[in-house]
């Protein structure tokens, strides 16, 4: 949990880095919104596509469990 906290600090970091480069303007609270919205959206991605392939395993699953009943159906 430590390892994952770090990695994320320094992920933030990074992001609140890149944001003042680009936005120079802006506040500290500003780029911390902008990197929540941006966290926010790749996890949103993330969770769409790991549902995707959660229902793909769960197909593929089936799937196989059917053509194996049938091969022992067919003997």
């Amino acid at each position: 949990m430590e390892q994952s906290m770090r990695f994320a600090a320094e992920d933030i970091n990074n992001m609140l880095g890149r944001y003042t480069e680009k936005y120079p303007d802006k506040d500290f609270v500003e780029m911390l919104l902008f990197v929540t919205l941006t966290q926010t959206v790749s996890r949103f991605n993330a969770q769409k596509k790991l549902n995707s392939v959660t229902a793909e395993h769960e197909k593929l699953v089936n799937e196989l469990s059917n053509y194996l009943n049938n091969i022992d159906s067919n003997r």
